[in-house]
């Protein structure tokens, strides 16, 4: 199928490698991507910015490519964990 655009994420922020600060993998280099969009509001949310719409003008649109090209680059190719966080993938999709 040609002039198919690969599919986007909406993304806040991506950042680290710091260090995993909860659950069972404490202490392990991580890189974070936080993804824009959600609408459960959970009490424990602590990256606000990161869901609600009204920060929707600092999100930006990424193919998976392009997130793991920086997950890499800022990792220097070395293996980390990345957490995934901070959108819900049904409601990302809805009001671009």
């Amino acid at each position: 199928m040609t002039g198919m655009r690969p599919a986007e994420i909406r993304v806040s922020e991506i950042f680290g490698p710091t260090i995993q600060g909860e659950g069972a993998l404490t202490g392990l280099p991580t890189v974070f991507v936080r993804t824009g969009g959600c609408d459960y509001r959970c009490s424990w949310c602590d990256s606000l910015h990161a869901v609600d719409s009204a920060y929707r003008d600092q999100w930006r649109a990424m193919t998976t490519e392009e997130v793991w090209n920086e997950v890499t680059r800022l990792s220097g190719g070395l293996p980390v964990m990345v957490s995934l966080s901070g959108g819900n993938p049904r409601s990302s999709r809805s009001g671009r």
